[in-house]
C-alpha cells in the first residue's frame, strides 16, 4: 500500500544490507548534533568534522558483523558521496523537514540510545582489534558537548 501511493516507496533489502545501511547513520547524527543540525545539503561544510564523521561511518560499516557487505560499503564510502546521499535523502523526504525530525528524534528523544549504539560499535571494533579512532574521537566530542551545561 505504501509503495502503491505513487508518492513514496518502501524498499525491500536483505537484513544484512539493512544493518549496514542503518548502523552508520548514528555517527552522522552525532556529527549533525555537533553542527547544530544543518540542512543535509550543508552537512559537509565543516570539512574537518565531516571527514571525522565519514571515518566513523567507515569504521562502523567495516565491523565484522557486517561481513563482506560492510567491507564493500566501507570501501565505497567517501565524503562527497555520503554528503550527496544525505542531500538526496533530505529531498526525497519532503515535505518532511528531515533535519528538524532528526533534531527532535536523535538530538533529544533517543539521543542516549544513539550514543550507546556508538559506544557499542567502538567496543565491537576494539574486540576485533580495530582502533576505531574516528568514531572514538567523534563520540568524545559529542560527550564533551553534552557535559557542558546549557
Amino acid at each position: 500500500m505504501y509503495s502503491a501511493s505513487g508518492v513514496s516507496r518502501c524498499p525491500i533489502k536483505p537484513s544484512l544490507q539493512y544493518a549496514v545501511d542503518l548502523a552508520h547513520l548514528f555517527a552522522v547524527f552525532a556529527a549533525c548534533e555537533l553542527m547544530d543540525w544543518p540542512k543535509c545539503q550543508d552537512i559537509a561544510k565543516d570539512a574537518e568534522l565531516w571527514s571525522l564523521a565519514v571515518g566513523a561511518v567507515k569504521g562502523i560499516q567495516g565491523l565484522g558483523i557486517h561481513g563482506e557487505v560492510g567491507q564493500k560499503a566501507a570501501s565505497a564510502t567517501n565524503e562527497a558521496g555520503l554528503a550527496a546521499w544525505f542531500a538526496a535523502w533530505e529531498k526525497d523526504t519532503l515535505p518532511l523537514e528531515l533535519q528538524e525530525f532528526n533534531r527532535y528524534h536523535h538530538g533529544g528523544k533517543v539521543n542516549a540510545q544513539d550514543h550507546q549504539h556508538l559506544r557499542d560499535c567502538v567496543a565491537a571494533g576494539e574486540a576485533e582489534g580495530k582502533t576505531m579512532t574516528a568514531l572514538k574521537t567523534l563520540l568524545k566530542r559529542v560527550e564533551e558537548r553534552d557535559a557542558i551545561p546549557a
